[in-house]
């Protein structure tokens, strides 16, 4: 457990910064006896604390010296095809953890294919398959997202890919067709 606290760093200390020149997401990271993160927003000051994870992971001394780091590219991401497989909630959370700990900022959830349709429809529920993400699941799954500087993209492939629910439609009796 890491104590929180505001003041002057001390030896050992990490301590983040708002505030300098660098990009959104860029940081700077200065090592001597504490470790010193400033970012020009919180996002950047993350990234800052992946980075000293990511250190810590290959040892338990972080070499002396300052480095500045940004990303070259704004979005960087992965996609889930939920449409064709489902992956539950923990994965899902798991996913968004590992992603930041790479520093990736974008989570893509397509929730729509030729074989499900994942959401939850409370106007329509032929059309949710039977392994599916609730309202709340969603919720939770973009505020661990937030947490974690992930912005989930909840993707509907529409108007294609839409077998499952059109197949939920026709076998309710509902007629789409287009009509003169």
């Amino acid at each position: 457990t890491v104590a929180v606290v505001q003041g002057t760093a001390a030896a050992g200390d990490i301590a983040l910064t708002l505030g300098g020149g660098q990009p959104r997401e860029g940081y700077t990271m200065t090592v001597g006896s504490s470790i010193s993160i400033q970012g020009s927003t919180t996002t950047g000051e993350f990234w800052g604390t992946r980075s000293v994870l990511q250190l810590l992971h290959q040892g338990s001394t972080i070499p002396a010296g300052t480095a500045t780091d940004s990303p070259s590219k704004s979005e960087r991401g992965l996609m889930l095809d939920t449409g064709r497989r489902f992956f539950d909630v923990p994965f899902v959370e798991n996913q968004i953890r590992d992603m930041s700990y790479l520093k990736l900022n974008y989570l893509h959830l397509h929730v729509s294919d030729t074989f499900g349709f994942r959401l939850e429809s409370s106007t329509h529920p032929e059309i949710t398959s039977a392994q599916h993400y609730s309202k709340q699941d969603i919720a939770a799954i973009i505020a661990l997202g937030n947490q974690y500087h992930v912005t989930v993209v909840p993707e509907i492939d529409m108007p294609g890919h839409l077998d499952a629910v059109l197949t939920a439609e026709l076998n309710a009796g509902h007629d789409y067709r287009l009509k003169d």
